[in-house]
């Protein structure tokens, strides 16, 4: 237990607690936000028989701490901690349908034997499983589970991961490993482990009065804002050049002075400096800016052991950059995550909507041109040429509108992994129903609502979330980010969808916010917090990128072929493809391997040493 509290110092660095009974065991790791003197976890009620421990921020606590007095409990310290825990015992496995905020946490009742456990609606912290004989393990960091030293890699995780970047769903790169779905709570007794859900996105929409509707959605926004300023430590914003992050900064204003922090690239590349210095400006901001050098080796290595699993999605570096700059600063941000899932702000969406608008005589045609015209774009489906970019977009528009979006989302799609898997891996995912996304098809033709829902239910916790999460714990920093607010998501989602895409990314958005952000943010197109890769391909960096893949736990396990590979290389060094997604993901796959395996060497010897 005390090997597993230290594993999550960097999730907690100011305080550790723990606790035990007969068969149980509670150990927590603070980061100080609110009550600073009296908030140590765990934390018990009255009578001393049930105790939490918890990580995370409910924002509505004052208002449930007057209700909970008000019902006769009385309170030792002025936390959320203590708020969940008077909750639980009034509501029971109801509770968290009060909570507003983002959390994980464990109750034991020691009177009644049994463990409740709970993660918030949209996964914004983690909670991994693993149950072992009549033994379940709860962990908010996966590496802080123990391990026995028989664990494997699930092949088809891994599958899973260098389709889309990341392993999506409620299983871990680990058979075995669980993440504990958003919505969910856990309840684990002598009759056994049971789930249950307590929160579901509404499912009626209705037509609105737009004007009406946009009102009541700035209120909430700003109040979901308002709430999440509450700290007893320094507090700031993560500030982009984009909407999201602007229309945050700008609300958090109302309040008071904002410490607004903003990373960029190098001249020549994607770099949005100029316009977060417009929002910057007309607020007032302390504007704390810092230029990115990467690709660091060192860097790279830190922020790939990070997240934990294996991540590919290259803006993993710019979040770990700027959580890593802030939060030598403050403890507390609030960023603009989720405003893509809710408005369509991704290409992805757009662009498979806009193909698949026109009749169906004109997919067909392009069908058949696609067919053709690969016979003669030559053996790289990743060719740098009109042609080959025309070849992609003609099969795209040849099928349907959930395969196009999948492909979009994917980095390697199902016709990229013959040029990379092993002929012994390629059998086994062509074996498998499918790759995890690939089998959600709740109906046999898939609407724009239903790329909205699976970017909001697999890509936000599983990408976007993990990665906030991930970085911002690793430098003891806790993001808040009001989108996410329930009740901001309930509004939007109870609207007529398609004033969410039909009109172009973020339009709604983009009208609601027009009076608070320069016109220059508001016109420009969308771009994304990634390093440019291509721009990094060279160099020192060249040669570490090829060592790592091609000498990897991938190729060495039999999961990638090495010749495979250096063919990718090769035509990437050419110029004749662009492989730079792909080869991004075999290396971070690779780098990630290496720190796994290092670190359960490490964990098996401490294992053996006890004993």
């Amino acid at each position: 237990v005390a090997r597993a509290a230290a594993l999550l110092r960097r999730r907690g660095p100011d305080e550790e607690g723990f606790f035990f009974d007969r068969g149980t065991a509670l150990a927590h790791r603070r980061l100080s936000i609110i009550d600073l003197s009296a908030g140590k976890q765990p934390i018990f009620n009255e009578t001393g028989d049930m105790v939490i421990v918890y990580n995370g921020e409910v924002y509505n606590f004052p208002e449930l701490r007057r209700y909970l007095e008000g019902r006769g409990h009385r309170f030792r310290t002025r936390t959320d901690t203590e708020v969940i825990l008077h909750l639980y015992e009034e509501k029971g496995e109801a509770a968290p349908e009060y909570l507003n905020g983002a959390f994980a946490f464990a109750i034991w009742d020691s009177r009644r034997r049994r463990l409740f456990f709970c993660r918030d609606r949209f996964g914004i912290k983690p909670l991994y499983v693993k149950s072992h004989g009549e033994a379940l393990f709860l962990s908010s960091d996966i590496r802080a589970l123990p391990v026995s030293g028989e664990e494997r890699i699930d092949p088809g995780a891994l599958d899973d991961f260098f389709t889309y970047g990341y392993v999506p769903g409620e299983k871990t790169i680990w058979e075995g490993i669980h993440e504990l779905a958003p919505a969910t709570w856990g309840l684990y007794d002598e009759k056994g482990l049971r789930f249950g859900t307590y929160w579901r996105p509404p499912e009626e929409t209705a037509p609105a009065d737009i004007d009406r509707w946009i009102e009541q959605f700035m209120a909430l926004l700003a109040d979901a804002v308002r709430i999440r300023l509450v700290s007893d430590v320094p507090l700031g914003a993560f500030l982009s050049g984009g909407i999201d992050s602007g229309t945050v900064v700008a609300l958090m204003s109302r309040f008071g002075p904002v410490k607004a922090f903003t990373v960029g690239f190098p001249r020549g590349t994607q770099d949005e400096r100029e316009y977060a210095r417009l929002v910057a400006d007309r607020y007032g901001c302390e504007k704390i800016v810092e230029e990115l050098s990467y690709p660091n080796e060192k860097d790279l290595l830190e922020a790939v052991s990070s997240v934990g699993e294996p991540f590919a999605d290259h803006s993993l570096l710019s979040t770990f950059a700027i959580c890593r700059m802030a939060g030598r600063r403050i403890k507390v941000a609030l960023a603009g995550d989720g405003a893509d899932e809710l408005f369509g702000g991704y290409p992805w969406l757009t662009n498979s909507v806009r193909q698949f608008s026109g009749p169906a005589w004109r997919r067909r045609i392009m069908g058949r041109l696609g067919r053709a015209c690969e016979l003669v774009a030559g053996s790289s489906p990743r060719g740098t040429s009109l042609l080959s970019r025309f070849c992609r977009y003609a099969r795209d528009g040849s099928g349907d509108l959930l395969s196009a979006f999948l492909r979009r989302r994917s980095v390697f799609a199902p016709e990229l992994k013959p040029f990379v898997y092993t002929s012994d891996f390629l059998r086994f995912a062509r074996s498998r129903p499918a790759p995890y996304l690939h089998r959600i098809r709740a109906k046999e033709t898939a609407s724009p609502q239903d790329l909205l829902d699976l970017d909001l239910r697999y890509y936000l916790p599983g990408d976007i979330l993990a990665k906030v999460d991930r970085t911002s714990m690793y430098h003891s920093l806790e993001l808040r980010v009001p989108f996410l607010d329930h009740r901001v998501v309930e509004h939007v989602l109870s609207l007529d969808p398609e004033y969410r895409y039909r009109f172009g990314p973020k339009y709604l958005l983009k009208k609601a916010v027009r009076e608070l952000l320069p016109g220059e943010i508001l016109r420009k197109p969308k771009q994304g917090f990634g390093i440019p890769l291509s721009h990094y391909f060279s160099g020192s960096f060249w040669r570490f990128l090829s060592e790592a893949v091609l000498e990897g736990g991938p190729v060495a396990e039999g999961f990638i072929d090495r010749g495979k590979v250096e063919k990718l290389l090769s035509e990437q060094k050419s110029g004749c493809a662009d492989w730079s997604v792909q080869l991004w993901t075999l290396l971070v796959g690779s780098l990630w391997w290496e720190e796994a395996a290092r670190f359960r060497r490490r964990d098996r010897v401490s294992a053996d040493a006890v004993r």
